[in-house]
């Protein structure tokens, strides 16, 4: 019993490592990016009256989020490719559905949110 533990310990021990090692690469990536487009949001002017550093964080932990979603669908699938067109998938349906609800009419939109 005491050697499986062992090796249990061991594989989630490396399994960890090898995840936390992809976050902190995407992380940095992330926020190298996002400085970028903060920096040329704020060159254009594209966010007059915000706070630019609210905009920096939005866009970070947005990303942060979207690198936590592709680590929590690994599991489900065996191919990279359906795992990105899934994520891809999902955050695209997600905007559609924020956007109707954003612009569509009121009394449509009192309709569809009426039962939350």
């Amino acid at each position: 019993m005491g050697n499986n533990t062992r090796n249990f310990k061991t594989i989630v021990f490396v399994v960890l490592c090898f995840r936390l090692s992809w976050f902190i690469i995407y992380a940095g990536t992330i926020l190298l990016v996002t400085i970028i487009v903060t920096i040329l949001a704020r060159l254009i002017g594209l966010f007059q009256n915000s706070n630019m550093f609210l905009f920096f964080m939005m866009l970070f932990l947005y990303g942060l989020s979207i690198i936590n979603l592709a680590f929590m669908l690994t599991p489900f699938f065996n191919k990279t490719q359906v795992q990105a067109y899934t994520g891809l998938s999902k955050e695209t349906f997600g905007g559609i559905i924020s956007l109707y609800s954003l612009y569509a009419s009121t009394k449509i939109r009192d309709i569809f949110f009426e039962k939350c």
